[in-house]
């Protein structure tokens, strides 16, 4: 259970994570000290070595900053960059640019629902992408956090105005009158077990 430092020999290279494959293995944006991170190589870290992420050849958002990658359960990857959202499905891409069609722009957090359909969250607003395009499913969040489908189907989103929840019923709010510590939630997990553990400005929670 204790934490074991790890020392790799980086030659002095930056790294930022972007998101897991979904076989837990970590995706990374390397870059070199004092580039921007533009210039960058997408690699993959499996807690013992870097190797090149082979299906980002020919990504469409080149040139642009990656905020995040995600694979869904299919296979499909989706890499999020600030202009837009790129997509390889069966070794072809399909981009999805916010100067050509609605789409989201510097998405963070992304999740998957049980029958496939893909979410993602951008600074204010929830988006699903549903018969080939995305659509924003609500806006007007005060800074998003944090994105989850839980097990039982729903949609959590961790904000600084609170903890918002989208079952099939609709939208359910949750703050410090139904007992978090505080309404600034700064990130949502759901564990192994299924617990939802909910991290504010003042303190973890535990939802019952």
């Amino acid at each position: 259970g204790d934490l074991i430092p790890v020392t790799l020999a980086t030659n002095g290279d930056q790294f930022r994570v972007l998101g897991s494959l979904k076989d837990g293995i970590a995706c990374v944006l390397r870059f070199k000290a004092g580039a921007t991170e533009r210039e960058y190589h997408l690699e993959t870290y499996d807690g013992v070595q870097f190797k090149p992420l082979s299906p980002a050849v020919g990504l469409p958002l080149a040139e642009r900053t990656l905020t995040a990658v995600y694979q869904a359960a299919n296979g499909d990857l989706w890499f999020s960059a600030d202009q837009g959202i790129a997509l390889q499905r069966g070794g072809q891409w399909e981009s999805f640019l916010a100067a050509e069609r609605v789409a989201p722009e510097g998405a963070v957090y992304f999740t998957e629902m049980a029958d496939g359909r893909i979410w993602c969250a951008t600074d204010d607003k929830l988006w699903l992408f549903e018969g080939g395009n995305w659509t924003i499913i609500r806006a007007g969040f005060d800074h998003i956090n944090g994105l989850v489908r839980s097990r039982d189907d729903n949609v959590w989103v961790a904000s600084n105005s609170g903890l918002h929840r989208l079952t099939h019923a609709g939208w359910i709010e949750n703050g410090v009158e139904e007992g978090l510590p505080s309404g600034i939630v700064r990130a949502v997990f759901e564990d192994h077990q299924g617990r939802l553990w909910v991290g504010t400005s003042l303190g973890l929670s535990l939802h019952h």
